[in-house]
């Protein structure tokens, strides 16, 4: 891009960022915004933005109907696959009081969230049970990955996820379920493998990233709750919801017991 492109790409950054008192900045790297911007055009720039902060809100609520008692202690927050910062932005306003960590598997990513809005960033792993980034986290969530990530390691990154729960903590994760296949039945209807509950393609918006570990996915609402009850014991449904995320995706809402810890493994 011609640097008098790249200089009123930033003041439209800079312009639409304003009103919501955040960093302006977007990484030449955030597939997210280049996608949104493809489909959007210089919609994409405002909406990006705001965007951003519907679902840090969104998100914010379902910690506050889950957990209503907690917000007096400073809980741990994960942002689970946060990208360059979409979300992650808007943390100190809508998180205010939490201790706020973001978590992807991009290293410039990382990067960025740690420079730009000074919340603690750790390197994500391609394989979930490498993953080491602490525990302990009194809440989870996790936009639009469960959507993106095949059969092979679908229920493992659920488990590994609420693993990092502390007891009666509580994660959130939204998945492209039931709903999204009726509302779109070309492409889900024609992914769905009937009798496995599950359908993967290789298409996403993160081209970098191997499409057989990353992609979409497309499953049955029941799929969803066996590996809820095979990865997660002792979990409690807190609430689904149908379609509520990105006018497609259902929203999970489980909490770990209070006694995991007398739990078998």
């Amino acid at each position: 891009m011609e640097l008098a492109s790249l200089n009123a790409l930033n003041d439209a950054l800079r312009e639409a960022a304003q009103p919501f008192g955040v960093v302006h900045d977007v990484h030449h790297k955030d597939l997210l915004f280049d996608y949104i911007y493809r489909y959007c055009g210089e919609n994409a720039i405002p909406a990006y933005f705001s965007g951003g902060l519907s679902d840090a809100s969104q998100a914010k609520r379902a910690f506050d109907l889950s957990m209503p008692t907690i917000s007096d202690r400073n809980p741990k927050i994960l942002e689970f696959a946060a990208g360059y910062g979409r979300v992650a932005r808007h943390a100190h306003t809508v998180f205010s009081g939490c201790q706020y960590t973001a978590s992807d598997i991009h290293p410039e990513a990382v990067e960025f969230l740690k420079l730009n809005f000074d919340v603690e960033s750790i390197l994500s792993t391609h394989e979930p049970e490498d993953l080491g980034i602490g525990g302990d986290y009194d809440f989870i969530f996790v936009l639009s990955l469960f959507s993106h990530l095949p059969d092979i390691s679908f229920a493992r990154w659920l488990k590994t996820l609420y693993s990092m729960l502390s007891n009666g903590g509580v994660l959130l994760f939204t998945a492209n379920g039931d709903f999204a296949r009726i509302k779109h039945p070309v492409p889900f209807e024609n992914m769905l493998n009937q009798d496995l509950g599950w359908g993967y393609g290789p298409d996403s918006d993160q081209p970098d990233l191997d499409d057989k570990e990353y992609g979409t996915m497309i499953v049955k609402n029941s799929y969803v709750v066996q590996a809820i009850e095979s990865c997660c014991p002792g979990a409690q449904l807190v609430r689904f919801e149908s379609g509520v995320w990105f006018g497609q995706q259902d929203e999970w809402l489980i909490r770990k017991s209070l006694f995991a810890a007398s739990e078998p493994g």
